[in-house]
């Protein structure tokens, strides 16, 4: 049997190289911000398996704001799939100091050439392929930066290093995971 050759990996590039998934992607957070469900849906992909009010109510129960947002992409293997990290600082109620977090989304192009985020299940060979792209260099370097503003904004304030361990202990009960992490795994 031939050799499978191997998936493209291509490099991480700012999101300013691609300005339509940053409008996407500022859009998405501005309506999570402004609880606007609709608007949240409607960029997604399948907005039936979007957020309901509670859920996103319940997500962002704490949270006032996000900034300094900064998206990288790297392109997926398939023409118009991409894969993007979201780093941004998480301004929570009553605590003066942002975290720093990072998410991840998978954006697709809809039929109309407007990226949506995917909220559909992955088939396996896609599921794969986005899985390990958190082994990639420039991934794991974007990620121990992330960690590295997260450990400095904790201890400079007493209030969010409270609240952090609060998620952290929070997480350990549900999950029975002492090795949760507390940042990079809000939204």
């Amino acid at each position: 049997a031939p050799t499978p050759t191997p998936l493209p990996v291509y490099p991480m590039e700012q999101g300013t190289s691609y300005p339509e998934i940053e409008r996407l992607i500022n859009e998405f957070y501005t309506a999570k911000v402004k609880r606007d469900i609709d608007a949240l849906n409607a960029l997604l992909t399948d907005p039936s398996n979007g957020y309901t009010k509670d859920d996103l109510n319940s997500k962002m129960e704490y949270i006032s704001d996000y900034l300094n947002i900064k998206t990288f992409v790297k392109r997926s293997f398939r023409e118009g799939t991409y894969i993007v990290y979201v780093y941004h600082e998480i301004k929570f109620t009553s605590i003066d100091t942002p975290a720093p977090g990072l998410a991840v989304f998978y954006v697709v192009t809809d039929a109309d050439g407007k990226p949506k985020v995917f909220s559909g299940k992955m088939d396996n060979e896609t599921y794969d392929y986005y899985q390990e792209r958190a082994n990639d260099e420039d991934v794991i370097a974007l990620i121990e930066m992330t960690n590295k503003n997260s450990e400095k904004a904790i201890e400079k304030d007493e209030y969010l290093s409270y609240f952090w361990n609060s998620i952290k202990e929070y997480e350990e009960k549900i999950t029975g995971d002492e090795t949760a992490e507390g940042s990079g795994n809000v939204e």
